[in-house]
């Protein structure tokens, strides 16, 4: 009975319709044939997955094999630092040989898992291709599989030979690799350009087709998707040179009436695009050329010529001008921006009241007390306004949360350095500045005379009679309520550290609007006080003020010379350098130290005084400007250089040393600088690149054009090319060229660095392309060619970005068209002082700009 139920059960699951008849056998055959093909593609499937999972275990095992490498490293740098305090040379060798052992196997794993990686896109084609049609495609995805499982053969052996193996036999294999990668990439590239035109074809999507069917036949003629030396030359001399004018054309331009001759072509050109409310890029020519002198606008006509030197606007899809009218607009736009009179339009400018900044507020509380207590360092951060400092006026507001610290702030310093009864030499220090003379507050006049002192101290000026009044009443009021002498006063303390009068640096007008005039004596100490030692003036200066002297040339001169020579003037290092070159943002781009052990807080903050102390020293040593960027020494100290993998350094002191044996060179060898251009993890030679030509020579290149990506996507996920031959293939587009062509050149030199500032000659194994040459320029090769590049073809760059940045630094605002005139006096007088920075500070100091202010009123600005 039960064998005849499952009979039935067997016969009830077996539909009617699928018994063959002879009317039905072929609607039969092709349910089997689907039936035939559902088990294909989910064997397929099966096997995929199963490939997967394999993928996925040894993904597993490999991370977690870098993983513990990496945990090694801290335990054998710290046996290195015990080893070598003992002077061990043997032992101190065989853990070098540990640590070289241990980066060893983290890059072989790394090189692993990039070929898994590899597998893993394979196995995504091959998930598509489970038809019979695309049996083909499947074969080669198939034996593409095959030459993975060879080339993790060929990492092990070379990576055994790196361990071992003679040096002849590693350039061998290395060759071997580049040419097994080289037909790998290629027949992959030519796999997934067919899938592609196959799902292109299915979609009727015709331009598609014919460009995939192009390339597809670049790849026939045996071309290949990366670039060619001999292609790349060919494209470079078919394509435009960027525009070169003679001083005759500018000149002879310089001669044609703006609206009559150069407004209509700039309409025909421009206005379409750049003109109205919806201006392209925000910018309106139409407006623009309303505006007289165009020096108002410098900035924004400085583009408009570069873009037309290299021929980037008007769009390549846009009507273009005739090659003559193109010259005809950028040699007269060239006279007028750049041999424009600027003296006259000179104006010494208007100097706002501005706060001080939490770096001149903490050093001004030391001044004043004697202790480094740093209140600021837990207010809001400063902002950075377009002059690229914080401390520029426009950038520097009062909030009601940045006051409430100050009331925090004020109540802590009185604490920290004047307790009712002192218990630390600081603290009595503290009391002994504050008091002076008076060693009884209880005598008559005392407390008075102490708050005056103070007062004129704390405010940078001398103190009115009516201000003194209320700060005694208040002082009296405290000892009526039962306050002892010094908690009275410290309360007044803390109530003058919350004015406006101290936070707040501010001068006088004149008495007359329509006229510059000098300042006063006491706001010439506080501007050059604040300009070179980012603080309060000290007694000299005071002193010098109060006689109204220090405005007389060869007293002024001297104290600069003095103020130069003190330690405080490390601050132009530590705030200007940091601000003007980028490295203040060092802890922003700091790896996380839970993957990256090594990436301490004292490293990060040894990298920012590298810097700044290679400025300190261009300046201390009255040294040309030239050292910034060719310095055969730079400051260590022993945690710093064994990032660098140098030897010889010993403690946590930041001390001089010598790089005749080391690739690097000046700031651009630092790793504080090579970190803050890259990305989290990899170089970037656009970033590098557009910081020289921004940050370090104020030339930047044109903004890029509208909707133009890093990289075609193509071009982007393929992992064969580098990162040179992407941005190569990217630089041929015309959009692009315009920038690319003055920006990867810089960046490639220093591609032997890596993204947070080590050394690296080779990268798996294969030398790293460190060459550049800029247009129309000679090749070079690494941070030495670069280096001499820059300082061959580019200083005059320099010096004038140095002038411009150090006087908008030293005036607390961002440069108008009228300082141009001051700037030009500055490079002069720096290239006649063979380019040392002392020279440029005392020709900032002396000028009128620094010395004279302006009423608002008559002030125009951008």
């Amino acid at each position: 009975m039960k064998r005849l139920l499952i009979s039935f059960v067997l016969l009830a699951a077996i539909p009617i319709a699928t018994i063959p008849t002879d009317s039905r056998a072929q609607e039969f055959e092709e349910e089997l044939n689907d039936i035939a093909a559902q088990l294909r593609e989910a064997e397929s499937e099966k096997r995929s997955l199963q490939l997967r999972l394999q993928l996925a275990g040894q993904r597993i095992t490999l991370l977690t094999e870098v993983r513990r490498l990496m945990q090694l490293l801290p335990g054998l740098t710290k046996q290195i630092e015990a080893v070598e305090a003992k002077g061990d040379e043997p032992k101190l060798q065989r853990i070098e040989e540990q640590v070289e052992a241990t980066e060893l196997g983290i890059e072989l794993a790394h090189a692993k898992l990039e070929l898994l990686g590899k597998r893993g896109s394979l196995l995504n084609i091959l998930s598509e291709l489970s038809e019979p049609d695309f049996e083909p495609l499947r074969r080669e995805a198939q034996s593409l599989l095959k030459m993975t499982n060879e080339a993790s053969a060929l990492i092990e052996r070379i990576f055994k030979l790196y361990r071992n193996g003679p040096e002849l036999d590693v350039e061998e294999i290395e060759q071997e690799v580049e040419a097994f990668e080289e037909t790998f990439e290629r027949r992959r590239e030519i796999l997934q350009l067919k899938l592609e035109l196959h799902w292109a074809r299915e979609e009727g999507a015709e331009e598609e087709i014919r460009e995939l069917e192009v390339e597809l036949k670049e790849f026939g003629d045996a071309s290949d998707v990366e670039p060619r030396p001999e292609r790349d030359q060919a494209e470079a001399r078919n394509r435009p040179a960027p525009m070169k004018l003679t001083h005759e054309e500018v000149v002879a331009a310089g001669k044609l009436e703006f609206q009559k001759h150069i407004v209509p072509l700039l309409r025909t050109a421009c206005f379409e695009c750049h003109a109205g409310e919806s201006a392209s890029g925000d910018l309106s020519l139409e407006a623009l050329v309303q505006v007289q002198p165009l020096v108002i606008n410098r900035t924004h006509w400085i583009n408009v010529i570069q873009q037309l030197k290299v021929r980037s606007m008007p769009p390549t899809d846009a009507d273009q001008p005739a090659e003559a009218d193109r010259r005809r607009m950028a040699a007269w736009l060239t006279n007028a921006i750049d041999n424009f009179d600027y003296s006259t339009v000179r104006q010494p400018g208007y100097e706002q009241a501005r706060r001080l900044t939490h770096d001149e507020y903490n050093n001004t509380i030391r001044a004043l007390t004697g202790i480094d207590i740093r209140p600021a360092d837990r207010f809001p951060a400063d902002l950075t306004a377009t002059s690229g400092f914080e401390n520029s006026a426009n950038s520097l507001f009062l909030q009601p949360v940045t006051l409430e610290r100050y009331i925090g702030g004020a109540e802590s310093i009185a604490a920290a350095a004047w307790p009712e009864i002192p218990t630390t030499d600081k603290q009595r220090a503290a009391w002994q500045l504050l008091l002076g003379d008076a060693t009884d507050l209880m005598a008559s006049g005392a407390v008075e005379s102490v708050l005056q002192r103070f007062a004129s101290r704390a405010y940078r000026r001398p103190v009115e009679p009516n201000e003194i009044g209320p700060l005694m009443s208040h002082y009296e009021r405290r000892i009526e309520q039962g306050a002892s002498a010094r908690t009275a006063l410290r309360d007044v303390l803390q109530v003058m550290l919350v004015s406006p009068s101290f936070l707040i640096r501010t001068e006088r007008d004149g008495p007359d609007v329509n006229k510059p005039f000098r300042i006063s004596d006491w706001e010439l100490a506080g501007r050059l006080s604040y300009f070179v030692w980012a603080t309060m003036p000290d007694d000299e200066l005071f002193r010098l003020a109060e006689a109204g002297r220090l405005h007389e040339p060869t007293v002024l001169a001297a104290q600069v010379d003095r103020m130069l020579r003190d330690s405080k003037a490390d601050t132009l290092g530590s705030i200007f350098a940091s601000q003007w070159l980028g490295f203040t943002d060092l802890g922003r781009v700091r790896p996380g130290q839970i993957d990256n052990p090594w990436a301490t807080d004292s490293l990060i903050a040894a990298m920012k005084q590298e810097s700044a102390m290679l400025f300190n020293s261009v300046v201390r040593n009255d040294a040309p400007l030239d050292r910034l960027i060719d310095a055969d020494y730079t400051f260590l100290n022993e945690e710093l250089a064994a990032h660098y993998r140098m030897k010889g350094v010993s403690g946590t002191r930041m001390r001089q040393v010598s790089l005749n044996s080391s690739p690097r060179r000046g700031i651009l060898g630092h790793g504080s600088i090579l970190a803050v251009t890259s990305f989290p993890g990899r170089t970037s030679p656009v970033i590098r690149g557009n910081w020289i030509l921004t940050k370090l020579l104020g030339t930047p290149p044109p903004p890029p054009p509208p909707n133009v990506s890093e990289f075609d996507e193509r071009v982007a996920e393929n992992e064969k090319l580098t990162q040179r031959q992407k941005l190569e293939l990217h630089r041929r587009k015309p959009n692009c060229y315009a920038c690319h062509s003055q920006i990867d050149p810089l960046g490639f030199g220093l591609e032997e660095f890596e993204w947070f500032g080590r050394h690296r000659p080779k990268s798996r194994g294969k030398a790293v392309d460190s060459t550049g040459q800029l247009p129309g320029g000679k090749p070079f090769q690494g941070l030495t060619g670069l280096s001499e590049t820059l300082l061959r073809e580019r200083i005059d760059d320099l010096t004038t970005q140095v002038s411009r940045k150090m006087l908008s630094y030293a005036l607390g605002r961002q440069l108008e068209y009228y300082d141009e005139a001051t700037v030009g006096d500055l490079v002069k007088h720096v290239q006649t002082h063979d380019r040392r920075l002392p020279s440029l500070i005392h020709a900032i100091v002396e000028s009128d700009t620094f010395q004279m202010k302006q009423t608002e009123s008559v002030v125009r600005t951008e």
